[in-house]
């Protein structure tokens, strides 16, 4: 497990006591400091233990004039001998217990240059083992920090593998300016401590919603609804419930999207696309917290309802397979799917169950029969299947329903015998493979929504 770590930059002012209170509970305070990282290690790391370790990252004259004790500039003596009580002793009389958290002041430059600006990414990434919990303040962090912030967060989650806790920032300037807070009494100088970790997470959402959008891929979205919808649920109405459907949302899209991926075309025709409407309808309702995620919701919305609108899933499957380069996925499904699609048509009109789309021989049956229309094979080569059921392939020879669908399959089986040999009979190249899926598809369709394609046989 890793180690719990408290990120917080130090500036030069001489700050002002106040009382610090979480923005959500304001009875969680602490009253009276003079520096928010003692009000975030008493509210945020009561948990600390000697294992886990705060790091205070100040410019050598911050150091100075704010870590060390009695640094501040004296206008007196026009040196730096203010009386001050500095973090440090902050820190020895509140973490000096054997069982505490270490700390640490760390040196950084002032920011002045983007070499400057690198340099501060890389001493803050260096102090960071694998695993660690991290809490950041950034209440007195330079100007360009707070970005440097959230970029370094998302670098951190790839290279080591952390977590976030909490990124908070005091907002004293709520009470007004120093000399206006000065002339206040303690009691009144009550300023929030914002958490700004949903903040991090629309990013998050942000990016899972755009590698969904372009890429096809749900992994993002799945891991956020699974592990981390607390941020956004943050003083939303019926939190319960919307995490449910958060939840629900995230493992609905992961399994339909697993099952284009590995080609399950029977889950596929199974898929019932109601209870994914009604917890998409119940997210777009809800009052969620992190208004801007609203748009990125409608974004996955738009993304699968393709999916969720067809009678036909199998082709639009086979669609989503091409746009994202799935192109074996994207052939066999187009294949497999016309013979559904021909073994459902069949069984409507006949009003016969041998044309049962779930059962092997019958779709055998359907493959093989357009094989022997497309390369006019006698009866004397005939497989088994279409000699025990002569009788049916007779009947459906010259039935428009399959002859309108031979020269296509029969372009769709040769890729496919291609594609799934790895080339080594044939020797197409796989551009020739997206281009011809996209031409398959776009045929398949001229010819399924073309009206001769819904009436009955003769």
């Amino acid at each position: 497990m890793g180690r719990k770590v408290f990120i917080s930059f130090l500036g030069t002012n001489n700050y002002v006591p106040c009382n610090y209170f979480i923005e959500k509970d304001i009875s969680q305070k602490v009253s009276n400091v003079k520096y928010v990282q003692e009000a975030i290690i008493k509210l945020f790391c009561n948990d600390f233990t000697q294992n886990d370790i705060i790091f205070t990252f100040t410019t050598s004259l911050a150091h100075q004039m704010n870590y060390l004790d009695n640094g501040q500039w004296n206008t007196k003596s026009q040196q730096y001998n203010l009386p001050n009580i500095g973090l440090q002793t902050v820190y020895k009389n509140i973490l000096g217990g054997s069982n505490s958290s270490q700390y640490q002041s760390l040196s950084i430059k002032e920011g002045f240059s983007e070499k400057e600006i690198w340099e501060i990414f890389e001493t803050v990434s260096n102090v960071i083992e694998n695993g660690d919990e991290l809490i950041l303040d950034i209440t007195h962090a330079f100007r360009f920090l707070p970005m440097l912030g959230v970029t370094l967060i998302d670098f951190l989650k790839v290279t080591k593998n952390i977590t976030v806790k909490g990124v908070f920032y005091g907002a004293f300037e709520k009470l007004g300016v120093q000399a206006k807070v000065l002339s206040m009494p303690i009691e009144e100088r009550n300023a929030p401590i914002i958490n700004l970790l949903p903040l991090i997470e629309l990013q998050h959402w942000t990016q899972a919603a755009n590698i969904f959008n372009h890429y096809g891929f749900v992994d993002g979205i799945f891991e956020l609804t699974n592990e981390n919808v607390k941020p956004i649920l943050v003083q939303t109405q019926g939190k319960d419930e919307l995490s449910k459907s958060l939840k629900g949302l995230g493992s609905i899209l992961n399994t339909l999207i697993s099952n284009i991926f590995t080609n399950r075309g029977k889950v596929l025709k199974e898929f019932d696309s109601t209870n994914l409407n009604i917890i998409i309808e119940n997210i777009e309702s809800s009052d969620l917290f992190i208004k801007p995620l609203k748009p990125l919701f409608q974004i996955i919305k738009n993304k699968v309802s393709p999916l969720l609108q067809t009678q036909h899933i199998w082709l639009e499957s086979a669609k989503w397979c091409y746009k994202h380069n799935l192109i074996q996925q994207g052939i066999t499904q187009l294949q497999e799917g016309i013979i559904t699609y021909l073994l459902d048509q069949l069984k409507a009109n006949y009003s016969d169950n041998f044309y049962n789309c779930y059962d092997e021989g019958s779709r055998i049956f359907i493959s093989s029969l357009v094989n022997v229309i497309s390369k006019q094979i006698p009866e004397t080569e005939w497989n088994s299947v279409l000699k025990k059921e002569k009788d049916r392939v007779y009947l459906l020879m010259t039935n428009p329903l399959i002859t309108q669908f031979v020269s296509l399959f029969a372009k769709i089986t040769s890729s496919r015998n291609d594609i799934q040999h790895a080339g080594y009979v044939a020797n197409a190249n796989s551009k020739s493979f997206r281009d011809n899926l996209n031409s398959y598809i776009k045929n398949t369709e001229e010819i399924i929504y073309a009206p001769q394609s819904h009436q009955s046989p003769q």
